[in-house]
């Protein structure tokens, strides 16, 4: 009989983890984190954080502020020798028609959704070299596939993240660092009317869990998940014509 492998336990550091699928996924992680690292923007989030993961290192910081997270990632240095994981899923939804979106909305979600990622990567990447076994998991979005109507600049931004996760599996890749980026169909963090037709963030926490516990030599590249229902291509229900 096969004995079951030891998991070592991980430095875990996940972004928008306040609420929604980061919160799901901090819950799902929890018990196989020797450190876990947990990131938002609001301080009514933040305190939850402390409140429900006392045991945790919990920080308060604006990712699209460039030189907040500068100071950030600093802190992560001076207080961790390694990061095992790093898990990029910060963002936010913008869905509006082409014609009504602001070069705002667009700046906006390019801090977020690709520059903070390439910083937090980048900066982060000389502890990841003194892990074990380094994972990098990129939450995009199956709008990078699906290109539904009104959703221009955020299907943009999640290709973008998406086409980088890819380039970097392969130029880090001498660093042993593996490089999953997950592309979920609708998630159920709005409290949409039909949730029965929306994934659950839960799910999302179960599927990065698997990640993490995978053996070091096995690559998870891409994992695109849905509900039952999707809307390929059609124009989806949550965006009014």
């Amino acid at each position: 009989m096969m004995k079951s492998k030891k998991v070592k336990k991980k430095n875990i550091l996940i972004t928008g983890a306040g609420r929604g699928i980061g919160l799901a996924i901090a819950k799902a992680v929890e018990d196989v984190a020797e450190n876990l690292i947990l990131v938002t923007k609001s301080k009514e989030s933040f305190r939850y954080l402390e409140k429900y993961f006392p045991r945790a290192r919990n920080f308060n910081v604006d990712l699209s502020n460039e030189e907040k997270t500068t100071k950030f990632i600093a802190n992560i240095k001076y207080e961790f020798d390694r990061l095992d994981v790093l898990i990029n899923n910060a963002g936010f939804y913008v869905g509006k028609k082409f014609e009504e979106t602001t070069t705002s909305d667009f700046e906006e979600l390019y801090k977020i959704h690709l520059k903070a990622p390439f910083l937090l990567i980048q900066s982060l990447l000389p502890l990841l070299k003194k892990s074990d076994c380094p994972q990098v998991i990129n939450i995009s979005s199956a709008a990078n596939f699906v290109r539904i109507p009104g959703e221009s600049a955020y299907t943009a931004m999640k290709a973008g993240l998406s086409a980088m996760g890819d380039v970097l599996r392969n130029e880090l890749q001498r660093y042993s660092i593996r490089f999953t980026t997950i592309h979920p169909n609708a998630v159920d963090t709005r409290n949409f009317e039909n949730p029965q037709d929306f994934l659950a963030p839960e799910d999302m926490g179960d599927v990065v869990l698997f990640i993490v516990n995978t053996h070091p030599y096995c690559q998870i590249s891409n994992i695109e998940l849905s509900s039952v229902s999707d809307w390929r291509g059609n124009w989806p229900p949550w965006i009014p014509k």
